[in-house]
């Protein structure tokens, strides 16, 4: 990535998975570990033998309550920090969750309360794989922004990301779905066809079963957005002056 001082930051993978399907495939499994943990009561530990009114029972039910009650702050900042995470923010992310767990620990102290070190490096792991997910899908992305080149007035927009172990015979059996919509009917090496994302969405559902890994339905479309931008600023200030 290259920041405005046009400097180069390479971002190193701490999973060094092959491509963005095996990085989320690994994240989802996290994920399944993260909810098992919540669900089997092992994400948070705390003292069971407090006394309430003289009532083993009551002691219980106050521990629960406040472990579940600080499960969900620090959850609640695990999310945000798995939503804001980026490549280049990873290390600051990571900081600030460990942060919340060490505040959660002296607030519980008490009471022994505190989440479960397990627990912690799961959520730790879910925002590295995050990170390093987001990063191969940018990675992968840059091949497909390649094609955009000088003959085309704008660079492409990705509507969808998939991945296929026969990506050449998929390309084939797109284009054999799309053989009605050439825009070209007269130079068949020009492979372009009109459709919307939404019908390629279909039939890529249809070809490649479920493999799509990311789509988009509206086109960010920065540079044609720029330039209608432009004209329109044009128009309005007139024809140049002698």
């Amino acid at each position: 990535m290259a920041d405005p001082g046009n400097a180069i930051a390479v971002y190193e993978y701490l999973h060094p998975l092959e491509d963005a399907v095996a990085c989320k495939a690994r994240l989802e499994r996290i994920k399944d570990e993260i909810k098992s943990m919540t669900r089997g009561n092992t994400a948070v530990t705390a003292t069971t033998n407090w006394l309430v009114n003289g009532s083993a029972r009551e002691g219980m039910a106050m521990v629960r309550d406040f472990s579940k009650l600080m499960l969900r702050a620090y959850n609640a900042e695990a999310d945000n920090c798995v939503r804001t995470v980026r490549p280049h923010r990873l290390r600051a992310v990571t900081d600030r969750l460990t942060k919340v767990r060490d505040t959660i620990t002296r607030l519980g102290k008490t009471m022994h309360i505190e989440i479960s070190a397990a627990y912690h490096h799961a959520r730790l792991a879910e925002i590295r794989l995050t990170a390093d997910h987001l990063g191969k899908v940018e990675e992968e992305k840059e091949r497909i922004r390649e094609l955009g080149d000088a003959s085309v007035p704008f660079r492409f927009d990705t509507h969808a990301l998939i991945f296929s172990d026969d990506a050449v015979g998929l390309e084939a059996r797109l284009h054999q779905a799309l053989a009605s919509r050439k825009v070209n009917l007269v130079n068949q090496q020009r492979e372009f066809f009109y459709a919307s994302p939404a019908e390629v969405r279909e039939i890529l559902a249809q070809v490649a079963g479920q493999h799509l890994l990311e789509y988009h339905e509206t086109p960010e479309a920065v540079e044609w957005h720029a330039s209608q931008s432009t004209r329109r600023d044009r128009i309005a200030a007139g024809p140049p002056r002698a």
